[in-house]
């Protein structure tokens, strides 16, 4: 975790572990993409064919739920993801390849903390336009 101090703000951040787990998964070949997940995806559980090791796909997605400790930008995606780790299947792999094309494109985005004496919160939510077929 990195934590960078400015004189009015503090920003923490976890880019050397970002950089350190796309090179572990050989992401130098996937784009860059500006959403953590499609916003159309429908995942369904032991739907499309096995993929041949997936434990990889279980650390995958366990490294990128760590990455969400400073990046709640995807905690979301990342939590949808892991409801397939018990049998993971290709469509199960190929969101999570999306996933890190999402972070290889947001390596420097993190946590930012101001020293405003205010306490007003503000809170922002992003919607996924009723897409769980649980609630259709």
């Amino acid at each position: 975790m990195e934590v960078l101090y400015n004189t009015n703000s503090v920003i923490m951040c976890q880019r050397k572990f970002a950089r350190d787990m796309l090179s572990e998964f050989d992401s130098s070949n996937l784009s860059v993409t500006n959403s953590p997940l499609p916003h159309h995806l429908q995942l369904k559980v032991h739907e499309g064919p096995a993929i041949d090791d997936p434990l990889r796909c279980r650390k995958h997605v366990g490294k990128l739920n760590y990455l969400t400790h400073t990046r709640p930008d995807f905690a979301f995606d990342v939590q949808f993801l892991s409801q397939f780790m018990q049998d993971a299947r290709l469509p199960h792999w190929t969101a999570a390849l999306h996933t890190f094309s999402y972070v290889k494109g947001t390596l420097s985005q993190g946590l930012f903390f101001n020293n405003n004496p205010s306490f007003d919160l503000e809170a922002f939510c992003d919607l996924d336009w009723a897409a769980c077929p649980k609630t259709q």
